[in-house]
């Protein structure tokens, strides 16, 4: 698949007309990045977006501390840089690689370029802002009213595809790192769930075998 193709399947880009695609085409890369590679620092600018083809991303934030909160897993398709790029200030978290990861790499020229060409793109990172600010806020209010048995399974549960079991890889500390807790509180909370038998453990994954069960820790049904 040459990269013009590979644009259209990018939904960011995907109705784009023929010409400014292969305009982008010719301004972009291809960059490989090992795992546990750190790609964007908080509070730096790096110039670009980046597009996930492959692998896996975190979005995350550290305390003075070192205590680390994911806010966010990325995965093909989603990206990287664009808010720095858009308001010219530094980014707001920090950009690790969960696995082997490939992204496609889109200069600032180039993107701020195509946004003046295509306001529909504007757009398109609009509606993102607006589920993402959505997101958080779902996520504040389960930081109040749920406690931490109850954000360990709806996490689970957002990651987890239904009508079969499913192989979570994933530790103990990245689990506490997405919830919000420490790794003690967060495997307490997973013993109770094996011992329920809704799912069980093993090293550096967690396997969910009755996906209702977990949600019904957390839902109101």
């Amino acid at each position: 698949m040459n990269t013009t193709e590979l644009l259209k399947t990018i939904p960011l880009f995907s109705n784009l007309k023929e010409k400014y695609l292969l305009s982008l085409a010719q301004k972009t890369c291809e960059k490989n990045y090992n795992e546990d590679t750190l790609i964007l620092q908080k509070g730096e600018k790096s110039g670009f977006l980046g597009i996930i083809l492959s692998g896996e991303l975190k979005v995350i934030l550290l305390s003075p501390q070192g205590r680390e909160v994911n806010l966010a897993i990325l995965k093909p398709y989603e990206y990287i840089g664009e808010m720095s790029l858009l308001d010219d200030e530094p980014h707001s978290a920090t950009v690790i690689t969960l696995k082997k990861s490939r992204l496609l790499i889109l200069p600032r020229d180039a993107f701020q370029e195509i946004l003046k060409e295509n306001p529909e793109i504007t757009l398109f990172l609009l509606k993102q802002y607006v589920k993402l600010v959505r997101k958080l806020s779902e996520r504040i209010a389960d930081l109040k009213f749920m406690d931490i048995y109850q954000r360990t399974a709806k996490k689970l549960a957002e990651m987890s595809r239904e009508g079969k079991e499913e192989t979570l890889e994933i530790t103990h500390q990245e689990l506490a790192n997405i919830v919000g807790s420490n790794r003690e509180n967060v495997t307490r909370s997973l013993n109770e769930m094996e011992k329920k038998h809704i799912l069980y453990m093993q090293k550096g994954k967690i396997v969910i075998k009755d996906l209702k069960a977990v949600k019904g820790i957390y839902s109101e049904e």
